[in-house]
């Protein structure tokens, strides 16, 4: 009894002076002098604190209440954490929505505090789509040095799963309290992960009032986090944060009602195949009969057959950019309009297939954006995305048509999610979600020097399978900002630039007069036959890395530079052509150089066999990655003949 008291006194006073050092609007002299963070000094920004207080109601409707404080350092660096967007999602006359909402900022002048509010009409609540509204702010007046405040109260319909509540950011975190206040009659399972998972500090309580339910008191607390650092080949940085998110397991009503919603990936399946938005949308469906065999008459194999339904599907319908485990309207709807959401489109594919006579069946998952599965945690609310997919020969295949340019077991990153679940009659198994074809990047170089030492040429580029999918789909959502994009990427004027699409490949040109990349020692010309192709810079700037490499594709990068020297010179030195082979098979990188007559010659090979490469491989790829900017940036030199 003793030992109880002892913590929940404990706990009361921890909750008192959190509340007091963190009182909205009590903003002191010294937070708007303090010139750096002391987590991290070059941190533009950081959090001084952030609380979060959820509850759910007897009567389910779910309140949580949020409040933040955030220090700027360096404003022209801290854009993104001066406007905020709040998620609002609705379905039909249920909806999400907020209350009670501050925001302010607050500026040191002549040694007072001075404050500028955010007012009601600065705000914004904006449409997203049909199931989604933003609700936004920025904050004004923002200097360096100011201190921006929040605070607001959401409501939502919805408590089979609590919004996911991150712990770490993109800049520092000095102190963070997330309190849940439960009813015992709501039984939820929590679902913990990330880097600083073991760092959370997590209390449990319980607590009363008269005549009313007993409830659970959880918090969970941290202090002192450092940003994640953002790493090349992460398809998406909520995979490694760390982050808490609770899906109801049980309602139980004491004389009233129980009911369990604790569930296994069998019982999913067996949920989704009896929803009518579901199976009942590619069962026994003969709508395809003046469709199918123009399509696949003269067609001979399964591949053929089924290459040709997705393609008639990609190249009729289009995607309304709605994701969905679910078809969000009837097959007739969606054969009549030519639109839907991924799964009207997919579940269409999935009946063609099946007219087709192809035994196709959905695969579920969990989209990149909305973050990994956890495969231990059965979660219908998690799924939020389904393809098709179907055996042939005992080799899985599978198919999305929500990409214009994807083909079979070429998926668009948002379905890459390391795995999901297919589903049939009889059973549900997980399968791999990689994309297995090599995908394939070639550049054609060739210049050459003129007399006064200026480099003069052309350069293409082919894109193919993953690399040109990805490409083309970029391309088409902005070609304006590809184009400037691709042009950032130069220190020159790029002449005659032209992006094409031919047959799935992503091709790029464009021709180049005015580069100046050698240097003259004495009589000699020294510079890199590469150019501006050769790899410079360290990609994996980390010590250690604890997340796969995710490389979307097994890949082939493929260089041939052609060099036309200079009138009256000739190779005194060229580079070495070498090879190098990581362990496992892993990858391979080949650099040859050949001299012939007035010309030089380079070709270079990298080639990774795998779609991710386990962090356990981190230090050889990095050191892999050394090896080839050493090669890449030998030398050339010229003597005049």
């Amino acid at each position: 009894m003793k030992f109880t008291l002892t913590i929940l006194f404990t706990i009361v006073v921890f909750l008192s002076v959190f509340s007091q050092k963190n009182s909205y609007g009590k903003i002191l002299p010294e937070e708007l002098e303090q010139k750096q963070s002391g987590i991290k000094s070059e941190a533009p920004a950081e959090i001084i604190y952030k609380e979060v207080k959820l509850s759910v109601s007897v009567y389910g409707v779910l309140e949580m209440q949020v409040s933040e404080r955030i220090k700027v350092y360096d404003k022209d660096k801290a854009d993104e954490f001066l406007t905020y967007e709040v998620p609002l999602h609705k379905n039909g006359n249920e909806l999400e929505k907020i209350s009670g909402f501050k925001a302010s900022t607050y500026n040191l002048e002549n040694g007072k505090v001075v404050e500028m509010k955010i007012k009601n009409n600065q705000t914004i609540t904006e449409e997203k789509h049909k199931y989604l509204n933003l609700f936004k702010f920025t904050f004004p007046d923002v200097r360096d040095g100011s201190v921006l405040e929040y605070k607001y109260t959401f409501y939502s319909p919805w408590i089979s799963e609590i919004p996911i509540q991150y712990f770490d950011y993109k800049i520092p975190l000095r102190s963070m309290k997330y309190t849940c206040k439960i009813p015992y009659i709501y039984f939820y399972i929590p679902d913990i992960r990330g880097l600083n998972s073991d760092k959370l500090k997590i209390n449990n309580d319980k607590s009363q009032i008269a005549g009313e339910y007993p409830f659970s008191i959880i918090t969970l607390s941290i202090d002192n986090v450092k940003p994640y650092e953002e790493e090349p080949y992460v398809m998406n940085y909520k995979n490694i944060r760390t982050s808490v998110r609770y899906e109801l397991s049980r309602v139980d009503i004491p004389g009233k009602t129980s009911k369990n919603f604790s569930t296994t990936w069998n019982e999913v399946g067996k949920t989704l195949l009896q929803s009518d938005n579901f199976s009942n949308y590619y069962s026994n469906t003969h709508q395809f009969k003046d469709i199918l065999p123009s399509l696949i008459t003269d067609l001979k194999t399964t591949r053929e057959k089924a290459t040709a339904i997705l393609k008639y599907v990609q190249e009729n319908f289009v995607w309304n950019e709605y994701v969905g485990v679910h078809a969000d309207q009837s097959l007739s709807k969606t054969i009549k309009t030519k639109s839907g959401n991924s799964g009207d489109l997919n579940l269409l594919v999935i009946a063609m297939l099946r007219e087709a006579g192809i035994n196709a069946n959905p695969v579920v998952l969990s989209t990149v954006s909305n973050g990994m599965l956890n495969y231990t945690f059965p979660s219908l609310q998690k799924l939020n995305y389904v393809i098709a997919a179907y055996y042939d020969n005992g080799e899985l295949n599978l198919l999305d048509a929500t990409n214009k340019y994807s083909e079979i077991n070429q998926l668009p990153k948002r379905a890459l999610n390391y795995r999901g679940f297919y589903i049939d009659k009889d059973n549900i198994k997980e399968v791999d979600l990689t994309n297995r074809t090599i995908s394939t990047d070639n550049t054609l170089l060739t210049y050459s020097i003129k007399p006064d030492l200026e480099f003069v040429g052309n350069m293409a580029n082919s894109s193919g399978q993953y690399f040109g999918m990805t490409k083309m789909e970029e391309y088409e959502e902005n070609k304006e900002k590809f184009d400037k994009k691709y042009r950032s990427k130069y220190t020159f004027p790029l002449e005659n630039l032209e992006f094409s699409n031919n047959s799935s490949i992503f091709k790029t040109s464009f021709s180049f007069n005015s580069v100046t990349d050698i240097e003259k020692i004495g009589d000699k010309l020294v510079f890199n036959p590469l150019l501006f192709t050769a790899e410079k810079e360290q990609v994996f700037k980390a010590e250690n890395r604890t997340y796969p490499i995710e490389l979307g594709s097994p890949s082939k990068f493929s260089k041939i530079v052609i060099v036309t020297l200079p009138e009256g010179y000739k190779v005194d030195k060229l580079p070495t052509s070498k090879k190098y082979k990581m362990i496992g098979n892993l990858g391979s990188y080949e650099y040859i150089i050949k001299n012939s007559n007035n010309q030089i010659e380079i070709k270079t090979t990298f080639l990774m066999n795998e779609f991710f490469i386990s962090a356990n491989y981190y230090s050889v790829l990095k050191e892999f990655w050394e090896l080839m900017i050493e090669t890449e940036n030998q030398l050339v030199s010229l003597i005049k003949e």
